[in-house]
């Protein structure tokens, strides 16, 4: 594991809180993330995350990573809510 540390952040109005959790997969940095609406232990729900780019472009896209036929996509702005925390989050260990 690479590191892990917890995060809160914001979509449609609601609050979420979340443990994540970063490793390393084939050169890329996955993050598991663990969340819940912050005022609420459970349920918990977990999906995995990693950072994308388009190409001729240098911005970065939060992508949901689909770990089988089960695996149910969420809204591609709930993943860069994630995301963005998760940058925030690795900006403030930088130095």
């Amino acid at each position: 594991m690479l590191f892990q540390f917890v995060i809160r952040f914001n979509f449609l109005g609601k609050l979420y809180k979340a443990e994540v959790k970063a490793f390393n997969f084939e050169g890329t940095a996955i993050y598991d993330v663990y969340y819940s609406l912050s005022d609420q232990l459970y349920p918990v729900e977990i999906i995995q995350i990693y950072r994308g780019s388009v190409p001729g472009q240098k911005k970065v896209y939060w992508r949901q990573r689909m770990t089988g036929s089960g695996t149910i996509a969420k809204d591609p702005d709930f993943i860069n809510a994630i995301g963005r925390s998760i940058e925030l989050e690795e900006d403030k260990h930088i130095d």
